[in-house]
């Protein structure tokens, strides 16, 4: 199944180019905050956001967990 899935995912080698959203990066700019964001077009396989460069490191997901965690906690209550 991973294996599958691997094949499947996108890399840089074989998606359409990226696209770079200046409305995204005003965003960034305005909350003066240095990060990116990234959406991918299931469809097409094109890359469009903020930061190429950054989005292309990889880095730990540290606390990423907590918002789901947090959201699957309050869903279930008391």
């Amino acid at each position: 199944m991973a294996a599958a899935l691997a094949l499947k995912w996108p890399t840089a080698g074989n998606c359409a180019p990226w696209r770079e959203e200046p409305s995204v990066a005003a965003l960034f700019q305005q909350a003066k905050a240095n990060g990116t964001f990234v959406r991918l077009d299931e469809r097409t396989g094109q890359q469009r956001g903020h930061n190429q460069l950054r989005a292309e490191q990889r880095f730990s997901p540290a606390s990423t967990f907590k918002i789901p965690n947090s959201l699957i906690g309050l869903s279930l209550g008391p």
